[in-house]
């Protein structure tokens, strides 16, 4: 990719499309620990469903994060997902009620071994039900697709049934029952990645397999609809080539997304199309000079492509979400970037009335190492305004530090003001940032029960000193109107 390239089309085509009178913004959400979004897509009323995991609420160390977004960017509402064990989500689609269908994994067993983890929520993110389902070694669902008679096909990966690990695929009905199973590889590993519905009643799933050389292909497989293979394919180089997105193209075929080092010596976007029977038409590579990576992708009414992932040359700094668009051949049409310093990385891309909504996490901007970062843009990848919007979760703040050992500090979450439990004899209190450094030490005459911080919305560590000698700990929010 030519950047000088990319920025000529760019700003040839500015001034058209910013007449377009779509909302464009920039919005981070989450709180002071790792928040990543994974996946998410566009309801009828305009907004965006976000499904990922979280670190900074929720009753474990990782909880299943869904929440809801307008067409500007305003949450509507947010909830977690999970138990004191670890629940992550991978993907999730709208079911025909309007409810979701989530995959992921969780270590809620009694081995501690990972199982996959489907979840069904209503139109408002409760749940209404949720399964495992694996072996006696580790499984995870990466994808998932709505069958016609209000069920799932879901994709990914287990250990159960082969050490090294096999390409994992199931179809459950609308109560999450098993219908069927079935497992893809060989001597060596395969996995998948993505799996939709084709319209013969069968589907098509893309991931990786290990070739005779040891090599890994990007893996196409199409099956009918009891889980009988029509075809499966392998494609790639002589090195690693990784399919993580697959689509129905508008002319039947399938377009596949992913990466490859095959071509040269970085990592590479790779882009693939298929006819109806696999035979390859055509394959692209991005990136020739730096890391370029594609995760997920679109196509347009007029055939061109639209993908989402990361750069790390030509944006900001780092790793930056990238917007790639390609013609209906899958040749360069233009790119942008969205980023600060940090990383960002681009997980899921929608299409949106004017423009893209991509989703997927940053470490440039918010309050945690990791915040999930949404981009709504207009047709070229452009927003109105650089400006980066905080938007601070209401949920409560999942503090894993005992009961027995934390500084009784409450509301928690609160607009800056805390009570303190007037049962702890405590000596000396103070706020750190998220870089540790001290922001806050208020004074603690006798009898003190209510401390005013007046510090910004944020995540906070809090240091408690007692009379005793002893030092608790805490995490508090502050969100301020």
């Amino acid at each position: 990719m030519v950047l000088r390239s990319t920025l000529f089309v760019l700003g040839s085509l500015f001034v058209s499309a910013s007449l377009c009178a779509q909302p464009t913004w920039k919005r981070v959400y989450g709180g002071f620990d790792v928040d990543i979004a994974y996946d998410a897509v566009a309801t009828n009323d305009g907004g965006v469903v976000v499904v990922g995991s979280t670190g900074s609420f929720g009753q474990g160390s990782s909880d299943v994060y869904l929440f809801k977004v307008d067409e500007n960017g305003i949450r509507q509402w947010s909830t977690t997902l999970g138990s004191s064990a670890l629940e992550t989500a991978s993907a999730l689609v709208e079911m025909d009620d309007g409810g979701f269908l989530i995959v992921g994994a969780t270590n809620a067993t009694p081995s501690g071994d990972y199982d996959g983890l489907v979840m069904r929520t209503d139109a408002d993110g409760q749940l209404v039900w949720q399964r495992s389902y694996g072996g006696g070694d580790w499984d995870f669902l990466y994808g998932v697709d709505r069958t016609t008679d209000g069920g799932a096909l879901l994709a990914g990966l287990t250990y159960s049934w082969n050490a090294v690990g096999d390409a994992w695929l199931l179809r459950i009905d609308a109560l999450g029952d098993t219908l069927w199973t079935t497992r893809h590889g060989g001597p060596g590993y395969a996995d998948a990645r993505s799996v939709k519905v084709t319209p013969d009643g069968g589907g098509v799933l893309a991931g990786v397999t290990t070739d005779g050389d040891g090599d890994k292909d990007a893996l196409v497989i199409k099956f009918d609809s009891n889980s009988a293979v029509d075809w499966s394919e392998a494609y790639g180089g002589d090195s690693l080539d990784l399919a993580r997105d697959i689509i129905l193209t508008n002319d039947g075929g399938y377009s596949v997304v992913g990466i490859s080092e095959s071509f040269g010596s970085v990592t590479e976007h790779y882009h693939f199309k298929l006819d109806v029977t696999g035979a390859l038409e055509w394959e692209r590579n991005w990136g020739q000079v730096a890391d370029q990576e594609g995760f997920q992708h679109i196509q347009l009414d007029n055939d061109e492509y639209a993908s989402i992932g990361f750069v790390t040359q030509g944006g900001a700094g780092g790793k930056d979400m990238f917007l790639l668009k390609s013609n209906w051949q899958g040749y360069f049409i233009l790119g942008q970037t969205q980023g600060g310093t940090e990383d960002e990385i681009g997980y899921s891309l929608l299409r949106m009335d004017g423009g893209y909504l991509m989703c997927g996490i940053t470490e440039s901007y918010g309050a945690g190492m990791w915040d999930v970062f949404l981009v709504r843009t207009n047709e070229v990848g452009f927003t109105d305004s650089d400006e980066v919007i905080t938007s601070f979760d209401p949920l409560s703040i999942n503090d894993p530090t005992s009961a027995t050992t934390t500084p009784a500090l409450y509301p928690n979450p609160s607009d800056g003001t805390f009570n303190l439990a007037n049962d702890l004899d405590v000596t000396d209190l103070r706020f750190l940032d998220a870089a540790g450094r001290l922001v806050f030490e208020p004074m603690l005459p006798s009898g003190t029960t209510t401390i005013q911080t007046g510090l910004p919305s944020g995540s906070y560590f809090v240091e408690a000193l007692l009379r005793d000698g002893s030092l608790r700990h805490a995490r508090v929010l502050i969100v301020r109107p």
